[in-house]
């Protein structure tokens, strides 16, 4: 994976550490992982924090959905989240033995009904992002599943 990603969410974790930390949660917990199991080899994958400007998502995938997928190939969910005002899309991200780059969990700023919406157009799309009520206050989450 792009390190500068992995930078991202390091300032992130360093400008806004109350969100940043409460966000990071979420995501272990949506992905099932312990805060041990970041930046190690398990079984094959890398798993990462990561920070990914919506024009970034083209070349990344979802865990889970019929994989490989390209649900952001087309632009269709890119172009939603920009329309929304999202800036970044926060996630654990899995780097496979192949090379392949899979969301495992997200969380990005969005209405419930928008993201309800945005897990619609993953779906659609053979990916997987079932929307999941963010706990952190003004976010909404995803996991692939």
């Amino acid at each position: 994976m792009d390190k500068l990603f992995k930078e991202r969410f390091a300032q992130f974790r360093a400008t806004d550490p109350k969100t940043a930390e409460g966000i990071a949660d979420d995501l272990l917990t949506m992905a099932g992982l312990d805060e041990d199991e970041m930046d190690a080899d398990g079984y094959g994958y890398i798993y990462e924090y990561a920070a990914i400007l919506p024009d970034e998502l083209v070349d990344f995938q979802t865990a889970c959905g019929s994989v490989p997928n390209a649900p952001f190939a087309d632009g269709v969910a890119i172009n939603f989240l920009k329309e929304k005002g999202v800036d970044c899309f926060y996630a654990i991200v899995m780097t496979e033995e192949d090379g392949r780059i899979c969301i495992c969990s997200a969380e990005c700023q969005l209405t419930e009904d928008d993201a309800e919406k945005f897990s619609e157009i993953i779906g659609e799309r053979q990916g997987s992002l079932r929307e999941d009520n963010g706990w952190t206050k003004g976010w909404s989450a995803f996991e692939s599943e």
